[in-house]
């Protein structure tokens, strides 16, 4: 299994939560065509900042606004326990 995935499974302690939670973070892995969970949490910060700011304005077209707190929680757990800087800005308001 990759580290990062089981990193985060463990920091999550809700069944429910971490299904959510993974069916969001996959679909930004799916979005920018990443490989997996490992290159995710590998991606170099400046492009994995531009790539969250595109996601979230990505959202904002797509979905109501009052849903885009779910999928930046999900990603945000998922770099924060992989120990993943981000500037969160943009998302701050969705969070």
């Amino acid at each position: 299994m990759q580290k990062s995935l089981l990193i985060f499974e463990n920091s999550i302690k809700s069944p429910a939560s971490l299904r959510t939670y993974i069916y969001y973070v996959d679909g930004f892995i799916a979005h920018f065509k990443l490989k997996d969970y490992d290159d995710l949490a590998n991606t170099p910060q400046d492009k994995l900042q531009r790539m969250m700011e595109d996601y979230v304005m990505y959202l904002k077209k797509k979905v109501n606004p009052n849903t885009i707190s779910v999928p930046i929680s999900a990603m945000k757990a998922f770099l924060d326990c992989n120990d993943v800087e981000m500037r969160w800005g943009i998302c701050s308001t969705y969070s």
